[in-house]
């Protein structure tokens, strides 16, 4: 068995039971070697492995087997063709978790359990801030093709960490899969916010490579640009979105998350849509500009918008009136 990259070894289902090891410092040193950043990136993997398998196996009862080199190495020595087995480790602790009073040895030997702490497992989360705009002709439409003046982006980034994210604490990358505080970045680019979801890919990648220092903003690929409709289609009513990264300590994205859903229209810089949008002769919606939702579901929040904003026709009622959005 290799070292953290063998993270989903030692997992098992026995009967009604599922079986995980864990292992302390001292195994993982002896066993794999590394540092004390390895070893806490290592546990972030378990963890997230072991949720993972939870999710899959609710209704199993869970039995912890602390990983003990001295009795495994015991095991094997009893018959030397177990240590062939493609996880041998597991193979052990389903043979353990089978003896109450072994295991019961095994754990007093190995009393604390061994974790890392939410507020430090890197997360990465996807928000779209939704603008509702009206665009009367195919010129004004034009400058959303562009990516976003640098000063915008700064501007915007700048409010929202007086409003919604003050007394954020700030990002620490600590190694490759923890971090502490928050950090947010912004796409460079305006999309059509429906189709959020295709930026995904790239942003997981550009995740990997953010590192100490976060940058101003991340690229969004020409290919998501916004393309406006043929001419005899205006005036052209879109939800667009602003794509905003958000990455740190997994419970300081989630209040981030939280904060942002929770805020208000005249919390936001709106005013700085407002000036952006109508130098260009675009008219923004100010009063339905509060809306953030994660990347996956932008094209429900804004198809509700859409349809709040799409007047109805006299005598004729529109369905599902009676919804309201939800923040």
């Amino acid at each position: 068995m290799k070292g953290p990259e063998r993270r989903k070894a030692g997992f098992a289902c026995d009967g009604d039971r599922f079986i995980y090891l864990t292992y302390g410092p001292e195994e993982f040193f002896r066993l794999w070697g590394g540092t004390p950043d390895d070893y806490r990136d290592f546990l972030v993997a378990r963890q997230e492995e072991l949720a993972w398998e939870r999710d899959d196996l609710c209704l199993f009862w869970p039995v912890r087997v602390p990983f003990d080199l001295e009795d495994y190495l015991a095991w094997v020595e009893e018959d030397p063709r177990r240590a062939l087995c493609a996880d041998a480790h597991r193979e052990w602790a389903v043979w353990v978790a089978r003896r109450p009073e072994r295991l019961a040895a095994i754990r007093s030997r190995h009393p604390f359990e061994h974790f890392v702490p939410r507020e430090e497992i890197l997360k990465a989360e996807t928000l779209v801030w939704c603008l509702p705009v009206t665009v009367p002709e195919p010129a004004a439409a034009r400058c959303l093709l562009a990516p976003l003046p640098l000063k915008l982006l700064q501007d915007i980034r700048r409010s929202l960490f007086r409003g919604v994210w003050h007394h954020a604490p700030p990002f620490e990358r600590l190694s490759a899969r923890r971090a502490r505080g928050l950090a947010v970045v912004p796409g460079d680019r305006l999309v059509v916010a429906a189709r959020a979801r295709r930026l995904l890919p790239a942003v997981e990648r550009f995740t990997a490579r953010v590192g100490k220092e976060t940058p101003e903003y991340f690229a969004v690929a020409a290919r998501h640009r916004i393309l406006p409709p043929s001419g005899r289609l205006y005036p052209w009513t879109e939800i667009l979105g602003l794509p905003i990264l958000l990455l740190g300590g997994a419970e300081d994205v989630d209040t981030g998350m939280a904060r942002a859903y929770a805020a208000d229209v005249d919390e936001l810089p709106v005013e700085r849509w407002e000036s952006f949008f109508a130098a260009h002769g675009i008219n923004f919606h100010r009063e339905m500009g509060d809306g953030f939702v994660i990347a996956l579901m932008a094209g429900g929040l804004a198809a509700t918008i859409k349809e709040q904003l799409t007047p109805t026709p006299p005598g004729s009622s529109r369905r599902h009136s009676h919804l309201k959005r939800v923040k």
